[in-house]
């Protein structure tokens, strides 16, 4: 698993040069906000595995839901939970069930661009992202243990177990991606859907374990790149702000100081 720090000492390290030069700079790009949202800030100084009411948090408001409808799609998860199969006791079979269940229940259609949590409850359009957090829920909700796998461009979950790999892998894109690294048809319907290819176990140069808030961080990643692709670069600090808090990573600081210095290259 990847570190997971606090963003209060990470937030220690901001150079106070950024914080005048944005302030100089507010009537150019309006108020853009340097400290993580007070929610954010307690679901990171959780302990993992988190509470699973902290985990549907963080992954709606990640999603950017507005706080009026927090409560409407927090109801809406936990419906799903109470609606999704009962398991067994066997890890495996029990992932693979909630895998097809989700997908034949939940997921309509895969959307690359699609990361928000709401976003799928509402049309059933998917990414990898926002379909692995989905099946993070789940999965926890039934005492499942289960984490993040981060590859170079792709997201996935996997339920460590007993088996002679320590685990198994779970493309959460496809109904058939439950350890994939042994079906064919796996593989062939992820990559046919996504365009990525399978990184399997071992290759650890191009893939590593995410805890639950480093997954769930991703959300906020991919919320980043879209305003960034569209030039909305001022909108991302705040965004990128509350993922290094969330995830705690050195990735996740570099990408808050990128936003910053994008937004005043003078630095």
């Amino acid at each position: 698993m990847v570190n997971q720090t606090t963003g209060k000492s990470a937030a220690a390290v901001i150079p106070l040069v950024f914080i005048l030069i944005l302030s100089a700079n507010a009537g150019a790009f309006g108020e853009v906000r340097l400290n993580p949202r007070e929610e954010i800030v307690r679901i990171a100084e959780l302990a993992e595995p988190l509470p699973l009411d902290a985990l549907i948090q963080a992954s709606l408001i990640a999603s950017g839901t507005d706080a009026g409808s927090l409560d409407f799609y927090t109801e809406q998860i936990k419906g799903l939970i109470d609606s999704a199969p009962q398991v067994s006791g066997d890890d495996a079979s029990d992932g693979e069930m909630l895998l097809k269940w989700m997908h034949e229940v939940i997921l309509t259609r895969y959307n690359e661009q699609q990361t928000a949590l709401d976003i799928l409850l509402d049309r059933g359009t998917y990414n990898c992202v926002s379909s692995a957090v989905l099946y993070l829920i789940l999965v926890r909700s039934r005492g499942i243990p289960v984490h993040g796998v981060l590859t170079i461009d792709h997201a996935l979950c996997r339920i460590p177990a007993a088996n002679e790999d320590g685990g198994f892998d779970v493309e959460t894109t496809t109904a058939y991606g439950f350890d994939p690294g042994t079906r064919r048809d796996a593989v062939d319907s992820f990559t046919g859907r996504t365009g990525f290819s399978y990184i399997p176990p071992g290759n650890y140069r191009q893939r590593r374990d995410l805890g639950e808030k480093e997954l769930i961080s991703l959300i906020y990643q991919n919320r980043i790149s879209a305003l960034q692709k569209s030039g909305h670069w001022d909108e991302t600090i705040g965004l990128a702000r509350d993922r290094w808090e969330l995830a705690g990573s050195d990735a996740a600081a570099a990408d808050f100081r990128i936003s910053i210095t994008s937004v005043c290259p003078e630095t």
